[in-house]
């Protein structure tokens, strides 16, 4: 589990997606805990589920990864 939820932090790991530094799966593979453990900052909470809605949409093949990272 990542050391810390911050928005400061899940902005840096969408940054890095968006940058092709890391793909979809890294991503949701950070991202996932914090949503299911609604451990972290308010608003970070706010943007990962906002963020996970995406990449469920991206998995189940409703968007691609170029669409996917334009939306973030």
């Amino acid at each position: 589990m990542p050391e810390t939820y911050t928005l400061a932090a899940l902005r840096a790991q969408v940054a890095r997606y968006v940058r092709g530094d890391i793909d979809s799966q890294a991503l949701a593979e950070w991202l996932i805990p914090l949503t299911w453990t609604g451990e972290g900052a308010p608003e970070a909470l706010k943007l990962a589920k906002q963020v996970e809605l995406s990449l469920m949409e991206r998995s189940s093949g409703h968007v691609t990864d170029d669409e996917l990272r334009a939306e973030l």
